[in-house]
């Protein structure tokens, strides 16, 4: 009986010494299309992480000196490929 009361305590102290991470750091990891195109300084297209199947892409066009996220989507048949930065045949792999 004592056994299971100490093994008990020592759970119960193992999970109180490390505090599960604050929800504002779980926020902030979050992928966004605007958070992409934040440090844009000229127009580019970007991996839309949101989509899976990769038939689009986030396009950071900057106007003003503003970088603004517009998603685009690639033509039928057709993948973005994170690594060429354009539409291609190719399905590029961990796409659905």
């Amino acid at each position: 009986m004592w056994a299971k009361l100490i093994l008990s305590l020592l759970l119960v102290q193992c999970l109180a010494a490390h505090p599960a991470p604050e929800l504002d750091d779980q926020i902030s990891q979050e992928w966004s299309a605007e958070k992409t195109c934040l440090d844009v300084t000229k127009s580019a297209s970007f991996e839309n992480q949101n989509d899976p199947t990769c038939g689009s892409y986030v396009f950071c066009y900057v106007l003003n000196g503003e970088a603004r996220p517009l998603i685009s989507t690639c033509k039928e048949s057709l993948y973005y490929d994170a690594t060429l930065h354009y539409c291609s045949a190719t399905k590029p792999q961990g796409c659905i």
